[in-house]
């Protein structure tokens, strides 16, 4: 079986969801970095691997998947290690509702409106919008009270173990909380906090840390 590989750059959430599953299942995957920001994506070199410009793409043993989720499934069905997915049907359509909602409502705002806002301060040099960061926020902090109300007591998103849910979330989650609006934001939703808290030091969130 050959080493995976992982297209996209560290910084990208959705790349990361990728590697914190590959960690999660103790798995060694090559990380061919992409200059997301600087449009290294859209190239053909690139588009022969994603059609659409995007990342992240993962490459095994002659296969290439691109999309997140497709990627994250067929990692948890193909490498031996604990189940990323729930086995119960009313609990695996709850963690396919969170996913659903953290990829249409949460992450275009979170990352997309609020995150990447800085990191294109920080790698090209450009100024924040505020007004596209002040027009996010009322609508995010909708979708956190949202998915607040989906999510489990316990210290896992669903359920009594560890799902893709908390995988995207905590892939998602982590760079807003280092913006002044995530510090903001979270202590108001204390379920949330609560949760990530208890996850943010878990060893594959650690194993695949990024800098913003």
């Amino acid at each position: 079986m050959t080493m995976p590989i992982v297209h996209g750059p560290a910084y990208s959430g959705h790349v990361r969801v990728v590697r914190i599953c590959l960690a999660e299942k103790k798995v060694e995957a090559e990380l061919r970095e992409i200059d997301l920001l600087r449009g290294e994506a859209r190239k053909p070199a690139h588009r022969k691997l994603h059609p659409f410009g995007k990342v992240p793409v993962f490459e095994h043993n002659g296969h290439v998947i691109y999309e997140t989720v497709p990627i994250a499934r067929y990692i948890d069905a193909v490498f031996s290690g604990p189940a990323l997915q729930p086995s119960d049907p009313v609990a695996a359509a709850r963690m396919n509702q969170i996913l659903a909602v953290l990829e249409t409502y949460i992450h275009p705002l979170m990352i997309g409106q609020v995150v990447m806002q800085y990191a294109r301060r920080r790698y090209l040099g450009r100024p924040l919008n505020r007004g596209a960061i002040q027009k996010a926020m009322p609508q995010l902090r909708d979708g956190f009270a949202a998915l607040e109300r989906l999510m489990g007591d316990g210290a896992f998103v669903v359920g009594p173990s560890l799902t893709l849910a908390d995988i995207f979330l905590g892939a998602f989650l982590d760079p807003f909380t280092r913006t002044p609006e995530g510090k903001r934001s979270l202590p108001k939703f204390a379920k949330i906090e609560r949760w990530w808290e208890g996850f943010r030091n878990r060893p594959s969130m650690q194993a695949t840390a990024i800098e913003i």
